[in-house]
């Protein structure tokens, strides 16, 4: 799983590729720009809410994987 992510002087994104080409996500308001505060926790954090919130796919073995261990870290986290 990979994204692409602008961290402005105003604002930031976040991209990912969706057959072949850069989509911009939508974060908060509707709006692909969110003010640069950002804060992510983890990569796990980032991860995990990128899949069940964007449908960013996990399809070969090591972004299944990657997908796993994020979800079983954060759970761990919350313990």
């Amino acid at each position: 799983m990979f994204i692409g992510f602008d961290y402005g002087t105003a604002n930031c994104s976040v991209a990912i590729m969706r057959d072949g080409h850069p989509q911009l996500l939508t974060m908060e308001n509707n709006s692909a720009l969110l003010p640069s505060m950002l804060c992510a926790p983890t990569r796990e954090a980032v991860s995990e809410w990128l899949y069940r919130h964007h449908d960013v796919p996990a399809t070969d073995e090591e972004t299944q994987a990657l997908l796993r261990r994020a979800i079983r870290y954060n759970r761990e986290e919350d313990y």
